[in-house]
């Protein structure tokens, strides 16, 4: 009997002895927590149900969203001018015939894929102008004096040995202005005193005065030619005011003053002039002389 109890004694020291006995112990407890849940002293189940569900709610923050939302570009709508360009503001090539009436001014807005045109009906305008431009606003020069000097990647520069008159795309303008200027002995202005933030665009130039001088013909030409009859002017409130020959919009100017002067200018003569508007410069109105004949 001793014997047998020593060895029972010894077998609970052994590994074997010590898993069967913790098997035992858990199977006792997980009993036991069974007899309490049922009696309904503690909710096992429910607290794995919350346990789950604070484990799997997603915090704000966790993750980034995979999906990407396009703005729609805004819609750019681009209004020009119906006919031909206005002075220094384009080349030759954008020159374009025009519908407009006696009576109207047309006008277009371009969007993306479509070209709009509208002719707005307007007043006839004032037609006739004053037998002098005043006030005048002409530089005299020396003609003989003319000369055109390269100035490398800012262009050709005209002058007269005294001040820079003009500057030049390239040498083939060059020497179109330096043939128009030495034809004449000033060189004459209408609007240089306007505000405007295109202020270029508000400038008409024109030249005077016969210098008898020799010069090479001007080549090749870009003139516009119009019925100086049909030319008249027209207030367009804040916009200024514009001349016109009924078919294009010729120029447009700051006030009515200037746009009177303008109206002089445009009588006299019947085509409308320029030199370099082929440029690509950022600046282009810069390069760009214009005369009338």
């Amino acid at each position: 009997m001793s014997q047998a109890s020593d060895e029972a004694r010894s077998f609970w020291k052994t590994v074997p002895g010590v898993l069967a006995a913790i098997t035992g112990l858990m199977t006792a407890l997980t009993g036991l927590i069974a007899t309490l849940d049922a009696v309904g002293i503690v909710n096992v189940g429910d607290r794995e149900v919350q346990a789950e569900l604070a484990t799997s709610k997603e915090q704000p923050g966790d993750r980034q969203a995979t999906s990407t939302t396009i703005r729609p570009e805004p819609t750019t709508i681009t209004t020009g001018r119906a006919t031909r360009t206005t002075g220094r503001s384009g080349p030759p090539a954008s020159v374009a015939p025009s519908t407009a009436t006696s009576s109207s001014v047309t006008s277009s807005t371009t969007t993306s894929s479509t070209t709009v045109t509208t002719v707005k009906p307007g007043p006839t305008g004032q037609t006739s102008g004053t037998t002098v431009i005043s006030p005048e606003d002409c530089i005299p020069y020396r003609s003989a004096n003319l000369q055109i000097v390269n100035e490398g990647a800012a262009g050709w520069l005209l002058t007269d040995g005294s001040s820079r008159m003009l500057i030049l795309d390239n040498e083939s303008d060059a020497k179109s202005a330096l043939a128009l200027a030495k034809a004449h002995t000033k060189q004459c202005f209408i609007g240089r005193n306007n505000q405007r933030p295109d202020r270029k665009t508000y400038i008409v130039e024109y030249w005077e005065g016969t210098s008898g001088l020799a010069a090479a013909p001007i080549s090749p030409q870009d003139c516009l030619p119009y019925d100086p009859a049909n030319v008249r002017i027209i207030d367009e409130g804040a916009t200024g005011w514009l001349l016109t020959d009924g078919v294009s919009r010729m120029l447009v100017l700051d006030n009515q003053t200037d746009a009177g002067n303008a109206l002089t200018l445009a009588k006299r003569h019947r085509a409308h002039c320029f030199i370099g508007r082929s440029n690509q410069r950022a600046d282009r109105a810069s390069y760009i002389v214009e005369y009338w004949t």
